[in-house]
């Protein structure tokens, strides 16, 4: 009788099946971690060839971020989105329940990290889940898949920070072209 509920219930794993997946993941890693490692490669060559739009930059540089205050923080964390991840301590629930505690401690977090120029290690960390690109394409085929990543939710915090000082300077640029609407808030790009 347990042999037919555990047929039922599929829950004989095989060796074979837990070493299929085992080695997938595995390639999947390498897969992801090889993509990754050749787009910090352009970038870092890149930014050693000067573009042509260096030589005429106009208006201030982004030496330093502005500071974070208490009030900014808690109004993010309001703002956010109840979904947790599985790499929080805290979850989001109780964050946004007690956000005005937990905003100091971000902003805190955040200054540092501004004052430091780094991104604490911990917050690098994510959950990752491939998801098939489209129905019908090869399973096997790790370019056949997107990876899904779930940030910690202090993360995502500590990102639209930086996001938000980002598009405030990029914004106030006098090279910045009034009438785009390309990748802006509260833009529509019209169609001919």
């Amino acid at each position: 009788m347990w042999s037919n509920v555990k047929d039922l219930l599929h829950t004989d794993h095989s060796t074979d099946e837990t070493n299929n997946d085992t080695t997938f993941c595995s390639k999947l890693d390498t897969f992801f971690a090889h993509k990754v490692n050749n787009i910090k490669a352009t970038i870092a060559w890149s930014l050693t060839t000067p573009l042509a739009s260096d030589r005429h930059h106009q208006g201030p540089l982004l030496s330093a971020f502005p500071a974070v205050a208490d009030e900014e923080v808690a109004k993010l964390i309001a703002s956010m989105s109840a979904k947790s991840s599985p790499l929080d301590l805290v979850p989001t629930s109780s964050l946004k329940a007690c956000r005005y505690t937990f905003a100091h401690v971000i902003a805190r977090l955040a200054n540092l990290s501004f004052e430091h120029s780094t991104f604490p290690a911990n917050f690098k960390m994510a959950s990752v889940t491939p998801l098939l690109k489209k129905h019908g394409l090869d399973a096997d085929d790790p370019a056949n898949y997107y990876p899904i990543s779930n940030l910690n939710t202090v993360s995502k915090v500590l990102e639209r920070l930086v996001l938000s000082r980002v598009i405030s300077h990029v914004s106030s640029s006098p090279s910045f072209d009034a009438v785009q609407s390309a990748y802006r808030r509260l833009h529509q790009r019209f169609s001919k």
